[in-house]
Order: structure tokens, then sequence, then C-alpha cells
């Protein structure tokens, strides 16, 4: 019988069968003689009663870890029937050694997961091994990995193993994990393993804002309105904000590029320029981008809407009016066009400061693009000589928009 162990770890148990051919019982026992005198080798049981034709099987085990490496002889003499002997031999080998490289791990996780590392495992004893290796971390969170978990090495023979870190679930901390490699029936080594999370330097585009609705007539220009550009992340954001659909020929802001500091703010206004528009609504979209190459930023945006809403507009052939009486013309007439070049119904009226101006034509409405002929008439009878002045407004009289009112100043100079 042969054995191979080391000096850390038994070989295993082989069995041996004693066989009684004859005819009659036999009993047997045994008795065990080594080279160097030491008790290594034992066999159960080492004696015993065998029936006619009949067999027993025995354990034969060898203590390898009570020896020093070298290669040993023994016997197992055996009593009854023809006294065979077995002759065993046993080699005992330093043991495998398991060396770690490196003898420690850093990881450093900055909105990712870091790259795997390499841990090197090298049999430097005098044997094969078998290795297993187990993760544990101080949180108890599974986070670290290594591929594969087990392996075997000759002597001499190198391994790598693979170390992974999941950080997708960690918060930004210090965590401490350990790698056990076993090996050699008990024996470890063990791997610090360290991880930082952190939060990654970006910045954060946020708007206050995500809608600016203007409403105005036609004609004038609606009060411009804000909204609050804001950098929340840890990142300083240098921003650049653009318009579509020709949004900043009558959506013009304020400001359309800056950086802020992280935790930083700053309002933008829109002045709205749409007097010379027609009826209807204008949109545009205002994007706020991070302005920096190969930004991942992700942008943000706000929708303008300005409702340009319809109204009659008044307009005058003239503004002035000069009329010249005397003691024999003392009343005399002129005419004045008003026309209504907004987009309603205008609904007009006339109204005057003076009692010696009057208007003959009686109020009246005019659709939009109309226009209607006024008799302005200036009456002097009852005035002395003199300079007088006076105003003819005219002006709507619907409830509906506002209408800007019209004046035309007019000037009597009596002789």
């Amino acid at each position: 019988m042969t054995y191979s162990g080391t000096t850390s770890q038994n070989p295993a148990d082989q069995a041996i069968t004693v066989q009684n051919t004859g005819g009659r019982p036999l009993d047997w026992n045994s008795s065990i003689v080594t080279g160097d005198g030491a008790s290594w080798l034992s066999i159960n049981p080492s004696s015993g009663h065998l029936a006619a034709h009949t067999s027993q099987t025995m354990k034969v085990s060898v203590q390898s870890q009570q020896l020093a490496i070298g290669s040993y002889q023994g016997t197992i003499n055996f009593k009854g029937g023809t006294n065979p002997a077995v002759t065993v031999a046993l080699s005992v080998a330093a043991p495998g050694n398991l060396i770690a490289s490196p003898p420690s791990l850093s990881f450093a996780s900055v909105g990712q997961n870091p790259a795997a590392q390499t841990i090197t495992l090298q049999n430097s004893g005098g044997g094969p091994l078998d290795w297993t290796v187990t993760a544990a971390t101080v949180d108890g969170a599974n986070w670290l990995n290594a591929t594969p978990a087990s392996g075997h090495l000759e002597i001499n023979q190198s391994g790598a193993v693979a170390i992974n870190i999941n950080a997708a679930a960690l918060k930004p901390q210090s965590y401490q994990g350990t790698l056990t490699f076993t090996y050699g029936g008990g024996l470890t080594k063990q791997v610090p393993v360290s991880l930082s999370v952190s939060i990654p330097l970006t910045a954060v585009i946020s708007l206050n804002l995500s809608r600016l609705n203007f409403t105005t007539l036609q004609g004038t220009n609606p009060a411009p309105l804000s909204f609050t550009l804001s950098n929340t992340g840890n990142a300083t954001l240098n921003w650049v904000l653009s318009e579509d659909q020709n949004g900043a020929t009558f959506a013009p802001v304020s400001s359309a590029a800056g950086s802020l500091a992280p935790n930083r703010s700053t309002g933008v206004t829109v002045t709205p320029n749409v007097a010379q528009a027609g009826v209807g609504t204008l949109y545009t979209t205002l994007t706020v981008a991070d302005s920096d190459p190969g930004s991942k930023v992700p942008a943000q945006r706000i929708t303008v809407s300005i409702v340009v809403q319809g109204r009659a507009q008044i307009t005058l052939s003239t503004s002035t009016m000069d009329f010249s009486h005397d003691n024999i013309v003392t009343e005399s007439t002129q005419l004045l066009d008003i026309s209504n070049t907004g987009s309603k119904t205008l609904y007009w009226v006339t109204k005057s400061t003076a009692s010696w101006l009057t208007v003959y034509t009686p109020p009246g409405s005019l659709n939009p693009g109309n226009d209607i002929l006024l008799e302005v008439d200036c009456n002097s009878a009852s005035l002395s000589p003199g300079t007088y002045t006076a105003t003819l407004t005219v002006s709507d009289s619907d409830s509906g928009p506002a209408v800007q009112p019209q004046k035309l100043a007019v000037t009597l100079v009596v002789t």
C-alpha cells in the first residue's frame, strides 16, 4: 500500500480485505511495525473472527501530520491462516502554501462600478492544494464578489481571481470587506478590501417653471416675465440658452449664457416684442443646456406662449385742426376721417371739451378696415375775439378689449 501526505494534511484512508478460504472458522489478529518506530500506521479493526469462506474489510490509516518530510516504510503482519504481511510506503511532502498578491485591494467608485482587479494565487509549497474563497463585508451588503470561487493549484502553479465591485446601491461613504482564501485542510489567507464611494462631480440644471404664458392686445407688448435658473449639482455649470421657431425675434431673453457655481441661481427675463404681430398665438421653446464639450448634463426646457388678442384700433386722418372766424364768418366745418385699423368692430363715439366744438355725424360702428368722414363744426357766434383751444376725443364705447382713444387738438382764432 502506498500513501502520499503532507505535514499539514493526512492522506485518505485505504481499505484492506482478509479472507478465509478454508473450510473451518479462523481467528485473526494483526501487529504493526514501522521503520522509524513511530506510531504513524494503524489498522481498524486490528483483529477478528472469520467463518469459513468469508471475508472482512479493514481501514488502514496513516498520520503524516506528525512526521517530518521524507519517506517511511511500515508493515502490517497478520497472524492466522498463512500469516500474510502487507508493506506500507508513505511519502511525506511539504504542504501546499498559498500566496495571494497583492496583499490588499483598494477600489474607488464615482457614480459607477469601478474596474475589476485581479488577485494572483501561487502555490509555493511542496504539494498540490485546493482552495476556496469567501467574501465578507463589514456592512453586510453583497458588494464584494470573487470569480472563480474555488480552484486547484499544483506545485509552483499560479492562478488568477477576478475581484468585482457592485456599488450601484451604495451610499457615498467608505466600506470595508475581506476575502478569505481557505486551503490545506483549514489554513487561510485573508486579503482586506477597501472601497470609497463618492458622488460624481456634475452640474444639474433646474428651472422653477416649465411654462411662461403671456396675453396681450394687438398692437401692445405684454409685461415681461422671469424664471429662475439654478445649478443644484456639485460642479460649475456653464449654461447656454437657445430658442426655436425664431423665438429670439418675438421673445428675446435678458441673458443667453452664463456660469453658475454649485447651489447658485440667476434670473432670466423674457420681454416679448409682439406689438407688430397679428392676432393669434406665438410659441417658442427656451432650452437651457450645459455648454461644456461632451457634457452629459440633461437640458431643461420652458415653453413660451404669447396670445395676441384682437381689438379695434382708431386711426385719425389728422391730429390737429385750425379754424379762423371774424364778425362775418362765425361758423365753419372741416372733415375728419376716422378708420378702424384693428381686427375687431369699432363702436366709436366723440366727446368735445368745448361747447363751440361739435360733431354733426352721430356715433356709429366701423368694421375692421373701414372708415368714415366726420363733420367737425366750429361755432364762434357767442365768443369774443381771442384764441380758443379744445380737444375732440374719439373713443370706443364697447365693453370689450380696451381701445386706445385718439385725440384731435382744435384751435379757433376769433377776430
